[in-house]
């Protein structure tokens, strides 16, 4: 069962990735349908097999994928700001919270995090949220401005290299920030 919704957290991020591309591949949204119908089956399926306390969310999605796909294929424009708005929530209600969605996810791998590590994933968090906050904003302007082909490099390409590029910059100045900090306690007796 495990298999089998790993498999289907690929297809799914495959499919996602698939429209925008799909997009700059063929210049119409003729076939969004299909990619909107094979993201509601993806979804259903993950829903009816996760466990009971996430089922209701993965099957709105499903039901949301279908009308996508059924009512207007356009709408799915709006699915990478859907998204974005999601994480934004997840992330910028962590700030709110004892504990940021990063240092929840820090504490996975260390659970005595050192109040200095506390604070950096709180910038961290911070840093996230201003990039869903970017990514909602351009591609809500290239859909009013009708940019289309410019949607769909930022939500296809560049908003990825973005997320890559702020999670390797992350993940650099972490490690520096680390020795400095265990040079630090050696210093110091």
């Amino acid at each position: 069962m495990k298999t089998l919704r790993l498999l289907l957290n690929i297809l799914a991020h495959i499919a996602s990735l698939a429209f925008p591309l799909l997009y700059l591949w063929q210049g119409s949204t003729e076939n969004w349908n299909s990619v909107a119908l094979l993201m509601a089956l993806l979804w259903g399926v993950k829903g009816l097999i996760d466990p009971p306390e996430r089922r209701f969310f993965i099957l709105v999605i499903a039901v949301l994928f279908a009308l996508f796909a059924l009512v207007r294929s356009e709408l799915f424009y709006f699915y990478p700001i859907g998204v974005n708005l999601l994480m934004l929530a997840l992330f910028g209600g962590s700030l709110w919270q004892k504990q940021t969605l990063v240092e929840r996810l820090a504490r996975l791998r260390e659970p005595a995090l050192p109040e200095f590590a506390v604070r950096y994933t709180r910038v961290v968090t911070q840093l996230w949220c201003g990039l869903f906050i970017l990514n909602i904003v351009l591609l809500s302007l290239f859909l009013a401005m009708q940019q289309y082909q410019l949607w769909a490099w930022y939500s296809g390409v560049i908003a990825y290299v973005l997320m890559g590029g702020l999670m390797v910059g992350e993940y650099g100045i972490r490690q520096i920030l680390m020795k400095k900090e265990r040079q630090h306690d050696i210093d110091c007796p």
